[in-house]
């Protein structure tokens, strides 16, 4: 949270009584909100912007406290022959603007820490109300502090006043519905302790896993049935699994959910007052024990990012990544429906991009104009909605063109599902926008070096098209299988050739070619186009930079040997284009059995013209061929980790 600050503001130090109790009030206040005529003293030098104010004789209480700490200080009254003396301070905190609350413990701990530091603790009450004031300044989350001092005549009974290292203050509304908690921390703990200030009926829940309230959820009500019964209850409104009689005098209590057994007891200290009392059966035992982790941690870390605008909660424990708005001013909106909206015949696209990852995606949509996306998603189909199945659509322009484009699942191993994966997207994304009649598959991918061949030879940051001299030769070739030859160091493959009968893509990206070639554009019209999208793309967390290739030196591992070279000498002007990018015709290869050995794969390529090898496709190409599209094109950028 980004918080601005004014060379004029103030920090004011108003001391006063309140209940009987010592109070001193830390003000954050701008110049004109100074009252003059209350001010006692006005620092200078070092500590320049620190006021007093004359001595208050009741300080109102205001709007409650954000947060709280809560410590006993233990002293020696030198004037009376060294007599223990101890105090119990209370610190509450108020917060400027409206910060999540893990900002907000983040603050007041760090805070407190640092006027508590011991290689430089105030030697008595001045020095320390001074040290405060200098902190506030620094911190500048905190518009007030309140420190309340109240001297102790003797040691509190554990029961009064427990051991506490800090307090979080939570005020909740009379209905009944759960939130979430981030600023407690649960790792590595079995316990709770906690104090209740209620009519009746507190409820608690304890839960492995965020959201899963009614099945996966132990409750704890205490006070119900008009303050006389607490009972612990096995789920949200589940069936009652212990209880007891409880007294209306209840304040302090605890929890602990340690060796498969639930306990509520009254009282601050852990272990004492014991009256509620559930022996987990074996089906409920990995809900509250899964070993040391802390599944509360990843929800702190999601709403973390949800407060930085980099993911959404579209329901309770389901997030989606959101992208940044671009830096150029261009809007981006977003909405989340659960159906499709029905679109005109004039508004539905005509063509299709589809990627594989998130950083792809993203390049893509910086090219597409007046956009929006589409977040798809229904509570029913949470299965698919987590295995990451592709929702998400962005409908706008790109020239005269209306475009969508959409992502594909990503799994970590080819396997089934990712196939079903891959089918079924592309046959929702055909389904909804029938009028798609073209297809592009945009991505990155491994270039393949041609030291023979100049023209032909792909660096990275080259981009490779799927398209070859023969106008009936498939664009894109799949390896299914190898098979070794008995004699020599030969190989046979067992393929899966696609190519498309409507030829459109094809004609238009070769007479495109055949323009650049005859005029010797430069630089050449699609690299506007290119710097255009990357200063849009400037403001997003992953970096987009086009790596360099000039005589950059390559190694490949070869029969267990390592061979170095450098990229070949273009012999024309037509051959290479240093630091910009080159584009190739040829065949788009893959094969999970090929894509790992550089003998195979130089092999394979010279074989069968292969310009670049991307992740496994073959299920979006055969599913392009189930739903009857007959125009596509391969398009992929050489980068080197692909």
């Amino acid at each position: 949270m980004t918080v601005n600050v004014s060379e004029s503001e103030e920090i004011i130090l108003t001391a006063g009584k309140r209940d009987g109790k010592a109070v001193v009030r830390l003000d954050r206040r701008h110049a004109p909100e100074v009252q003059g005529a209350k001010i006692h003293h006005v620092t200078h030098g070092p500590y320049k912007g620190l006021l007093i104010n004359k001595k208050a004789h009741n300080l109102e209480n205001g709007d409650p406290s954000e947060a709280r700490l809560e410590f006993l200080a233990y002293l020696i009254n030198k004037d009376q022959n060294n007599a223990p003396v101890q105090d119990a301070w209370n610190l509450r905190f108020w917060f400027r603007g409206k910060p999540d609350g893990l900002a907000k413990k983040r603050a007041f701990t760090q805070y407190f820490q640092d006027l508590m530091r011991p290689d430089n603790f105030p030697k008595n009450y001045m020095c320390f109300m001074k040290k405060a004031m200098v902190l506030m300044k620094s911190y500048l989350l905190l518009k007030r502090v309140e420190l309340e001092v109240d001297q102790v005549n003797k040691v509190a009974t554990p029961e009064e006043s427990p051991k506490i290292k800090s307090f979080v203050s939570l005020f909740t509304p009379d209905i009944y519905q759960y939130n979430f908690v981030p600023e407690i921390s649960m790792s590595n703990k079995t316990f709770l302790t906690f104090m209740v200030k209620a009519k009746c009926d507190v409820h608690v829940a304890l839960s492995a896993t965020y959201g899963e309230l009614h099945k996966r959820t132990i409750e704890v009500l205490i006070g119900g049935e008009g303050n006389t019964k607490s009972m612990i209850k096995d789920g949200v409104e589940g069936s009652i699994r212990a209880e007891a009689l409880t007294a209306n005098d209840l304040r302090y209590f605890w929890m602990s959910w340690g060796n498969h057994c639930i306990e509520v007891g009254r009282g601050a200290h852990y272990g004492e007052g014991r009256f509620l009392v559930w022996d987990l059966p074996d089906n409920k035992k990995l809900t509250c024990n899964r070993g040391t982790g802390d599944p509360g941690t990843l929800v702190q870390l999601m709403k973390e990012l949800e407060r930085t605008r980099h993911v959404r909660e579209v329901e309770v424990g389901r997030w989606m990544r959101l992208q940044h708005e671009a830096q150029n001013g261009t809007t981006h909106e977003m909405k989340m429906v659960r159906e499709m909206p029905q679109l005109t015949s004039r508004e539905q696209p005509t063509v299709a991009l589809v990627t594989s990852l998130y950083c792809e995606k993203l390049a893509m949509d910086a090219m597409i104009e007046d956009k929006v996306t589409f977040v798809k998603y229904k509570t029913e189909v949470r299965r698919s909605f987590l295995a990451g199945e592709s929702q998400v659509y962005t409908v706008g322009t790109i020239g005269r063109f209306k475009v969508v484009s959409t992502k594909l699942a990503r799994y970590p191993t080819s396997n089934q599902a990712a196939r079903i994966s891959a089918e079924n997207a592309i046959t929702r994304l055909l389904g909804i926008f029938s009028k798609i009649e073209h297809v592009f598959l945009v991505g990155v991918a491994g270039g393949v070096p041609n030291l023979e061949e100049p023209s032909q030879h792909v660096r990275p940051g080259d981009v490779v098209v799927s398209m070859t001299s023969e106008r009936n030769d498939p664009m894109y070739m799949h390896c299914a299988s190898i098979h070794k030859e008995s004699r020599g160091r030969l190989y046979s493959y067992k393929t899966r050739a696609f190519s498309c009968q409507n030829k459109i893509l094809q004609n238009v990206a070769l007479s495109l070619d055949s323009i650049v070639r005859s005029e010797w554009m430069k630089p050449r019209p699609w690299e506007l186009y290119i710097d255009e999208a990357l200063e849009q793309l400037n403001g997003q967390e992953i970096h987009f930079k086009r790596p360099s290739s000039d005589k950059e030196l390559r190694k490949l591992r070869l029969g267990g040997n390592v061979i170095s070279f450098e990229h070949p000498m273009a012999t024309s002007k037509h051959d290479m284009r240093v630091n910009a990018p080159n584009v190739r015709h040829g065949v788009i290869g893959s094969g999970k059995l090929i894509s790992r050995a550089h003998e195979l794969r130089a092999d394979f390529a010279k074989r069968f013209g292969v310009r670049a090898f991307d992740l496994d496709f073959e299920a979006v190409l055969e599913s392009l061929e189930g739903n009857r599209n007959e125009s596509f094109l391969v398009v992929r950028g050489y980068h080197e980790k692909a």
